[in-house]
């Protein structure tokens, strides 16, 4: 779940632990490498956290942006996914002519961050 806070911020809330810390990793080694865009598209920052709680504050972001890293892997990307003709198919369906920019701000955050996107959908990368 996601929150606007009244610091003009959000935080989001978790229930399972597994799936906080991915997100919570990814948006931390996003801020190590100090990337807050991509490919001309703005990433929420992250700002505070708290494990026990399992939320975290990250700043709120405007259209172009990617957002919303519960999807997504550090350093490799799991087993289970497979880029193949169909995960092109969908993919050309969600985004038709932006698909091929989705897939180069894919592969620049894998070069860059070691972050791989695997739920890529309309909903966390819009385009103007």
């Amino acid at each position: 779940m996601v929150f606007r806070t009244s610091r003009n911020t959000a935080i989001k809330a978790y229930s399972r632990k597994k799936e906080f810390l991915r997100e919570r990793d990814v948006y931390r080694r996003l801020r190590d490498k100090n990337i807050h865009s991509i490919r001309g598209l703005a990433i929420p920052r992250i700002l505070n956290w708290d494990d026990r709680l399992l939320v975290f504050e990250m700043s709120l972001v405007r259209v172009p942006f990617v957002l919303d890293f519960g999807g997504a892997y550090l350093d490799a990307p799991p087993d289970h996914i497979k880029y193949d003709e169909d995960w092109d198919q969908i993919g050309q369906e969600d985004f038709g002519s932006n698909w091929t920019e989705v897939k180069k701000i894919m592969h620049e955050l894998e070069v860059t961050a070691g972050v791989f996107l695997v739920d890529v959908h309309p909903q966390n990368i819009k385009f103007e």
